[in-house]
């Protein structure tokens, strides 16, 4: 029991944050030359995937922490997870080519329970710059996405482990946890979303657009995971 939630936790916490990455690079790769309602409400299948992962990781990461009352097992898979999600999301970002193949795939698949036209004409096959320059990690989207990802990471993990510390404030660290995030939607869906949305339709940023959503995150769940790594020390 305890080996099969394990399974569950190291898997669907990075799933559900590539899931929700993989509705940002369908949305680039978008034809808007095509029937955009039907492949955005397509794209939106994805979005739902992700919080089924989630959905399914919250529970086992509970029942985990009730089972073993281990907090080094639950601070060290709390680590794991994180690393995991960032070096997915790199991974993500240099096989993109790769990535775009596996996400048309899963829309192929949706495609035959919705109907619908041709995939191929739905998406446009295209590529990214893997060259990174300064300026990318000073833009201001790129700060406020890593910012937003950085408390979504804290907020889904990090009360597993002060639940240890604080045994009879459970309740208060929930309601912690759904205050950090809620400023973490907010600023995602007021300062990142629309700018990004905005670059994909712009041919010319795209591009960086894309790269600012795979090197913030992968960036903001690294440093969840190192945060830990610092407290599990003290």
């Amino acid at each position: 029991m305890e080996l099969i939630l394990i399974v569950f936790i190291v898997t669907c916490y990075p799933l559900s944050i590539f899931f929700d990455t993989s509705v940002y690079n369908l949305k680039f790769l978008l034809n808007k030359n095509s029937d955009v309602r039907y492949w955005m409400s397509t794209v939106q299948v994805f979005q739902y995937a992700a919080r089924i992962f989630m959905v399914i990781f919250i529970p086992g990461i509970s029942l985990l922490t009730e089972i073993t009352g281990d907090l080094f097992k639950v601070h060290i898979l709390s680590i794991i997870i994180h690393f995991n999600t960032s070096i997915l999301l790199l991974f993500c970002l240099f096989s993109f080519s790769k990535l775009n193949r596996l996400n048309l795939f899963l829309i192929s698949i949706i495609k035959m329970f919705t109907g619908g036209g041709d995939v191929n004409e739905g998406f446009k096959k295209k590529n990214i710059s893997l060259n990174f320059s300064l300026a990318l990690f000073k833009n201001k989207i790129f700060i406020a996405s890593y910012f937003s990802q950085l408390l979504v990471g804290i907020s889904m993990t990090y009360v597993y482990i002060f639940s240890f510390y604080f045994k009879d404030r459970i309740l208060t660290l929930n309601s912690m946890t759904q205050i950090i995030n809620m400023v973490a939607i907010s600023v995602l869906l007021v300062a990142v979303d629309p700018r990004i949305m905005s670059s994909f339709d712009s041919e010319n940023h795209g591009s960086d657009g894309l790269k600012i959503i795979f090197i913030s995150r992968s960036l903001a769940h690294m440093s969840v995971a190192l945060l830990f790594l610092f407290l599990m020390w003290f």
